[in-house]
């Protein structure tokens, strides 16, 4: 054979290794190109119902803040900057603090790249940037942080900046505030999303809307004045620190009102709640509330408990077409309780009132202890500026069969009640009503001004019962609804629970054997290949 024939195939030979490798090292470098890039990202969320990847509020809220964002964001000059200042470094790689803290790195970063892949689908995809700086890496940065906001100490994990707003713009998220506890558990609940996307709402909105709640009377609060004088977190059962946590989450701010002392309604109140009182209202405090209704157009929700006298307040209702009955609900059929005892109440949208389905969601579960009696007034004249829906109500009594009515009589043992068709109510008993009054209501000529909602029992606020079922859902919609936030509506609240993989050593061991076997085998047929070509 002609030497200059094994010239060229060694040639070719080099040429096709030098291909191969170049072809190899390219494609590593263009799949971390592809990976650095968030806008080209494309991701399918594997688990039930979306519960690891960020809740549809959180992106609702996302929305909401690019669309407020400048017109001339980049990637250098962001709007908003994230700042995750929390490492391992300086713990033994060995030591339990590592192991915890490590998780919890691993938690926040998801969180991040989810939130910065959410900005990137936005109008304005570069007005988030997320850097990660520390006290060993880009020290430089962590160091002009703590110069301009003093406030990060060791316990801070992320903080949050507003290019437009660099006094009040910042946000400084610490250890307690992502980190909760899961109801009779001692194990941590990650509620990082919740944290970060409140901080978000805090440094780019404007004003937050504020609610005031009435104190007083005895009512709920999420407050109670320690024995040091000092106000603390009210986490007693039916105490209202969980409804704040919720609403400061979402950026709405939570104030006391005692009607006693002020002359009128506060001018900055976007809604004002009445917590379950105790005793009934004095006539003059009444009136405050009726002028605000009335003349400012106000936003009112209103929780009263059974056997609590509604004295002046009963006129009030009356002027917006509600009227609230001494009537404990009672309902025996098989869907109306569970075996805590709680009453269950469904949401039932009427079907001439379609606008309020997307706040009121036909089927909701509601859960009490005890509820009264609210209905439309039938005694009321009509009026053309105020509409009157029910919400929610009992179960339907089937003919021959009553399971379900309000009982009047309640102060006896619940054994011996039995329904009265001349002193008990007849099902279905309603216990959520909401009235709503502008000119032209009923003609839609207008939109909606005054809104009032009133709902028999304080349950469905209260730290016992505001996670079960679908309370805190139905709660938050109605708030958000009373403000005009209607980006938020329909939005279901999202778990925040962590993904752990459980796995004993075996478990592992098995794993590794089966994901061996696919480079095993190709290295046995490498062999028989080898010793085929040699022996033909």
């Amino acid at each position: 054979m002609n030497t200059a024939d094994f010239k060229t195939a060694r040639r070719w030979n080099a040429l096709n290794r030098f291909l191969q490798i170049f072809l190899a090292i390219t494609l590593a470098l263009s799949l971390n190109y592809l990976a650095s890039r968030s806008d080209l990202h494309r991701r399918y969320e594997i688990a039930p119902e979306q519960s690891r990847a960020l809740a549809l509020e959180t992106r609702k809220q996302i929305e909401a803040i690019a669309r407020n964002a400048p017109e001339n964001t980049s990637k250098e000059i962001p709007w908003v900057t994230i700042y995750l200042t929390l490492s391992t470094n300086g713990l033994a790689p060995d030591s339990k603090d590592y192991a915890s803290v490590s998780a919890l790195l691993k938690q926040l970063q998801n969180l991040l790249d989810d939130v910065q892949f959410a900005a990137a689908k936005t109008a304005r995809p570069n007005w988030l940037r997320i850097e990660q700086t520390d006290n060993l890496r880009r020290a430089a940065i962590l160091a002009s942080l703590q110069v301009r906001y003093p406030g990060i100490d060791a316990n801070t994990v992320l903080v949050v900046t507003c290019k437009d707003r660099e006094r009040d713009g910042c946000k400084i998220i610490s250890f307690p505030e992502i980190l909760g506890m899961r109801q009779g558990s001692k194990e941590p609940l990650f509620t990082g999303e919740e944290a970060l996307a409140s901080a978000l709402l805090s440094v780019t909105g404007e004003k937050p809307p504020l609610v005031y709640y009435t104190t007083g009377h005895r009512e709920m609060s999420p407050t109670l004045i320690g024995p040091d004088g000092y106000a603390k977190p009210n986490t007693s059962p039916d105490g209202l620190a969980k409804l704040e946590a919720k609403l400061n989450a979402r950026n709405i701010r939570f104030a006391p009102l005692d009607l006693a002392k002020v002359n009128e309604v506060p001018t900055d109140a976007d809604l004002l709640l009445l917590p379950a009182p105790k005793s009934s209202l004095p006539p003059a405090e009444t009136e405050k509330l009726r002028r605000y209704m009335r003349e400012r157009n106000g936003r009112m929700i209103a929780l009263l408990n059974p056997g609590v006298p509604l004295g002046s307040l009963e006129d009030l209702f009356s002027d917006w077409g509600i009227l609230v009955q001494d009537a404990r609900v009672h309902d025996t059929s098989a869907d109306a309780s569970d075996a805590q005892g709680n009453l269950l109440v469904r949401v039932r949208t009427p079907a001439d009132a379609p606008d309020l389905a997307t706040i009121a969601p036909d089927g909701l579960r509601l859960a009490f202890a005890k509820a009264r009696a609210v209905r439309e007034d039938p005694a009321d004249p009509a009026d053309d500026t105020r509409r009157v829906t029910r919400l929610a109500s009992s179960n339907v009594n089937q003919p021959g069969n009553i399971f379900a009515w309000g009982e009047t009589d309640y102060g006896q043992p619940q054994s011996t009640w039995t329904y009265d068709p001349i002193r008990d109510l007849e099902a279905p008993i309603s216990v959520a009503v909401v009235a709503e009054r502008a000119p032209g209501m009923r003609l839609k000529l207008g939109s909606t001004a005054g809104r009032l909602l009133v709902i028999g029992s304080g349950d469905i606020a209260s730290n016992d019962r505001i996670n079960s079922y679908e309370n805190d859902f139905f709660l938050l919609n109605v708030t958000n609804w009373m403000l005009d936030r209607t980006q938020f509506l329909g939005i279901r609240p999202h778990s925040m629970s962590g993904f752990q993989l459980a796995a004993t050593n075996a478990d592992l061991t098995r794993v590794a054997r089966w994901f061996a076997l696919l480079p095993l085998a190709a290295l046995l047929l490498g062999i028989a290949v080898f010793f085929w070509r040699r022996a033909t």
